[in-house]
């Protein structure tokens, strides 16, 4: 009779600590947008592609998406933005650098007609942050 009392104790001991291992894990902080108040537009997306790559996040859910913020990025750095491009583009599926880089620098050859800013990155950005957030269950207050 002792023993079961003990297995059952143990066995309750166990369970108690897989349930505080998955409450440690899901007591996640709500994910932060990275300061884009300071600095100029390459030092914002310095900081936007490392938050992206800490957490591998796409801001590029659609080939539209894609399009839009390689011509912004185009606009705003020119041949100073193709390693962020990489970076953002690398997040995305069926990365291919080689193909990548061929439709930056097409672009870069037409950078006089693009309209599109650093907006276009923000907004896309701001998008997918809140999308990481609703996809691991944080609220405002950051509890699951």
């Amino acid at each position: 009779m002792n023993t079961n009392i003990l297995q059952d104790v143990k066995r309750k001991i166990e369970e108690l600590q897989e349930l505080i291992k998955r409450l440690e894990q899901s007591q996640q902080q709500k994910l932060k947008y990275v300061n884009l108040s300071e600095g100029n537009n390459e030092d914002k997306l310095d900081r936007i592609t490392e938050q992206i790559t800490q957490y591998h996040i796409n801001i590029l859910p659609t080939p539209h998406d894609s399009q839009l913020v390689r011509c912004a990025i185009v606009n705003e750095l020119a041949d100073r933005g193709m390693k962020y491009w990489h970076v953002i583009r690398s997040m995305a599926d069926n990365y291919d650098e080689a193909d990548q880089t061929k439709k930056y620098v097409y672009l870069m050859s037409r950078k006089d007609t693009i309209r599109l800013n650093f907006g276009v990155i923000v907004n896309r950005y701001k998008a997918a942050i809140d999308k990481y957030n609703r996809d691991t269950n944080i609220d405002d207050d950051g509890n699951n």
